[in-house]
């Protein structure tokens, strides 16, 4: 399986932080999972992670670890490609009491990463 890093950014006072830390050189394959996950911080505990594969158009769940005093918390999704081209990667948090971080240009916004699939190459036999 291969993985990449989302980390998130500041809902007011709450900090999900969405950036994608992909190796330079690793292939992302239609059909194969990545693991995607990263980090979330709020001033209060976040219940919620979405991510999102298609530019923020469809969101899915992802698992978050429960909260430890202050402490960030980790959240992980495994996502399997099904075409091949360019996937915008996002994350969003979403905190005990309801405050999500916005889509708007604001420093806590969404983040946002391109990551290219491709069809993965096979041996001549």
């Amino acid at each position: 399986m291969s993985w990449m890093t989302l980390v998130s950014a500041v809902v007011g006072a709450l900090i999900a932080t969405v950036s994608t830390a992909i190796p330079v050189d690793a292939d992302v394959h239609v059909g194969r999972p990545v693991e995607i996950w990263g980090w979330a911080w709020a001033h209060e505990p976040v219940t919620r992670v979405d991510v999102s594969v298609d530019g923020g158009q469809r969101w899915t769940s992802a698992e978050v670890t429960s909260r430890t005093g202050h402490a960030w918390q980790r959240f992980t999704l495994t996502w399997t490609p099904s075409s091949v081209g360019e996937h915008i990667l996002a994350c969003r948090a979403t905190t005990n009491t309801g405050a999500t971080q916005p889509s708007t240009p604001r420093r806590n916004r969404t983040h946002q990463r391109v990551v290219f699939v491709t069809q993965e190459k096979t041996s001549p036999a």
